[in-house]
């Protein structure tokens, strides 16, 4: 008989069955005492395939025993079908300067890349594939065809379409530094022409940036967890908000669909609050 490793006796066995006593709309998390089948299992380490099949046979059909040699059965109410629902993680634009000034305090040597992120809303991979050809200063543009993907230099973007975004002025500024500082350290990365280069002159990572976000988050006091992705939600968002069209927006953020924009987009809690208050505007207080 084929034996495989399980779990001890007294540890619980997951199972996902309901009992009869449960609820089939709610099921209630119980505990199960299944009786050992005899199949001339030995050993407490080895748990053999019909005892497995035998505790579940057993949990399906509610039945219960309080024997000494039985074993532990966790039942698991069943998933629901429908699949967890979560806002997408955004910043508000007061959080987003806090952020910036945080990093450009505490890791000042990655602040550009970050800020970047955040004032355009390029994806990690494009903006660690972006070289000075693509950097219009005279034009205030910035030019997306270029990207990284599994660690390899790529001449097309995500979407394989290029795109055009504007440069802020205080990213423009930034980005001339950033060009000095290189040149004047003689940077290895100068001789590949990439913006981001590491410290060795390759390619760079989002990954790099972990420990960047964390000791940003906890100077500026904010309770999310940052990533590329989430600057780039709340580029998307505070366009929004900020009541630029449909079709502009898709064209900086390079969506090619609504459904994507509209999937970017997170809802931050003053406009929640501002839709309740309007809502009852005039009552003192909501309509039982």
């Amino acid at each position: 008989m084929s034996l495989r490793p399980c779990l001890e006796p007294d540890e619980p066995v997951v199972s996902n069955a309901v009992g009869h006593s449960e609820s089939a709309r709610h099921p209630i998390p119980r505990i199960l005492r299944i009786p050992r089948p005899p199949c001339g299992c030995r050993g407490r380490d080895r748990l053999c395939q019909d005892r497995r099949a035998w505790a579940h046979f057993t949990a399906h059909f509610g039945h219960t025993n309080t024997n000494p040699g039985e074993v532990t059965l966790r039942v698991r109410p069943p998933e629901s079908p429908v699949g967890p629902s979560r806002e997408a993680r955004t910043l508000t634009e007061v959080d987003l300067g806090r952020y910036l000034e945080a990093v450009q305090q505490y890791s000042p040597d990655r602040y550009v890349e970050i800020l970047l992120m955040g004032l355009t809303g390029m994806r990690p991979g494009e903006v660690y594939g972006l070289k000075w050809d693509c950097v219009d200063f005279e034009g205030e543009r910035i030019i997306v065809k270029r990207g990284v993907s599994n660690g390899i230099l790529t001449e097309t973007t995500k979407t394989k379409a290029q795109r055009i975004v504007p440069i802020h002025p205080d990213l423009a500024l930034a980005l001339q530094e950033h060009r000095q500082r290189m040149i004047r350290d003689q940077h290895p990365g100068l001789a590949t022409n990439l913006v981001f280069p590491s410290s060795r002159g390759k390619l760079r990572f989002p990954q790099s940036l972990a420990k960047v976000h964390a000791l940003a988050c906890d100077a500026a006091k904010i309770d999310i967890h940052v990533t590329p992705q989430v600057l780039r939600r709340t580029f998307n968002t505070l366009l929004v908000r900020a009541g630029v069209d449909r079709i502009t927006l898709r064209a900086m953020m390079g969506h090619t669909t609504e459904q994507m924009t509209e999937r970017y987009a997170g809802v931050a809690l003053a406009d929640k609050k501002a839709a309740v208050v309007n809502l009852f505007a005039g009552t003192s207080k909501p309509v039982p």
